[in-house]
């Protein structure tokens, strides 16, 4: 039986769902040198993950609450 995240359960065996290459390229120094730097790099994209983190918290947070039994 798999789960609805695409594992499987408990005592079943483990089937590949996908596969995936990885391809390794080795070029010389000049042509690396010549190359421009990735525009979206971890440490740009740094402000918009941690944006998207506590805007997901709060929303997770307001709708955990709204669950909240208020005893006035």
């Amino acid at each position: 039986m798999t789960s609805r995240f695409g594992g499987v359960g408990l005592g079943q065996s483990v089937a590949p769902l996908s596969t995936a290459q990885l391809g390794i390229s080795i070029e010389p120094m000049t042509v690396l040198q010549g190359l421009a730097p990735a525009t979206e790099t971890e440490a740009n994209s740094v402000p918009v993950f941690v944006d998207f983190s506590q805007k997901m918290v709060e929303n997770l947070f307001n709708f955990a609450s709204s669950y909240a039994i208020r005893y006035f």
